[in-house]
């Protein structure tokens, strides 16, 4: 099990709204789970016209995002011991968002954060055309 508290030390104002967005729809899911998915839906509650206009540089519609990603999250996995987990795909999703903060002397992530190198964001991109 993950100790959330750890996690929490690492997210700026912003990013602790997102994760607590995502914590709260894990928990009205009874998920107990914390997958992308959750984060990715958290942050386009929590920074809209940043999930909008970026979703929208990927050349796809953000409603029909939106709705893949609710798809997703209605088929998503639960976790059933104590306390919530966090997905490990999710942390690889923190890290190198941390690792973009740390040079320019924040020692927190912020919502803004891009969580993805480049080339990933192409394979992600090609994952979500197919979702839609």
């Amino acid at each position: 099990m993950v100790d959330l508290g750890a996690y929490r030390d690492k997210f700026g104002d912003s990013g602790q709204r997102v994760l607590e967005n995502a914590l709260s729809e894990s928990r009205r899911r009874d998920q107990n789970y914390i997958s992308v998915e959750h984060i990715v839906s958290a942050l386009a509650r929590e920074e809209a016209d940043l999930f909008n206009s970026t979703i929208r540089d990927l050349a796809l519609d953000p409603a029909s995002v939106r709705m893949a990603i609710d798809q997703r999250l209605e088929s998503s996995r639960q976790h059933v011991g104590k306390g919530f987990r966090i997905a490990p795909d999710t942390t690889d999703l923190f890290k190198p968002a941390m690792h973009r903060a740390q040079p320019h002397g924040r020692k927190t992530i912020e919502s803004t954060e891009r969580s993805r190198p480049r080339r990933q964001t192409r394979k992600g991109r090609r994952a979500i055309q197919e979702e839609v």
